[in-house]
C-alpha cells in the first residue's frame, strides 16, 4: 500500500485547534491510522481492539505520522473523516466508525 498524503483521511474540522491535538507516539504511527492511548504511559500507537492496555479503545486518527516517541497531529474530536483513507485493522471498519462516532468523529 502506498503511503498516506497527509490531511487526505480528512474532509471537515471544528474552527481552529478544537479538532486536531498534538499527541506523542509511543511507536511509529503512519498518516491515517486509528490510534489508541496507552494506559500506562499516556503515548498513542495504533488502535488494536484485541489489546488490553488502552489502545482497545479508539482515540482518534493520526493527521501526520511521526516515527517512536516523536511528536504527531491527532484528529481527536468534531471532525469528519473519509473511510477510504483510514487505516485499521482488518475487519473493523464497523467498530472503528464506531469508535470514532464516540468522540464526534464521523466516517464518511
Amino acid at each position: 500500500m502506498a503511503p498516506r498524503r497527509v490531511g487526505a483521511v480528512l474532509i471537515s474540522k471544528a474552527n481552529d485547534t478544537r479538532s486536531i491535538e498534538n499527541s506523542i507516539a509511543s511507536s511509529a504511527i503512519g498518516t491515517a491510522v486509528v490510534v489508541g492511548k496507552l494506559t500506562a504511559t499516556g503515548k498513542y500507537k495504533a488502535w488494536d481492539p484485541t489489546k488490553e492496555d488502552g489502545t482497545q479503545t479508539v482515540a482518534g486518527v493520526c493527521y501526520r505520522g511521526a516515527g517512536t516517541n516523536e511528536k504527531f497531529l491527532r484528529i481527536a474530536r468534531d471532525a469528519e473523516v473519509k473511510a477510504a483513507e483510514l487505516v485499521y485493522p482488518d475487519g473493523q471498519l464497523a467498530a472503528a466508525t464506531t469508535g470514532l462516532a464516540a468522540l464526534g468523529i464521523i466516517v464518511r
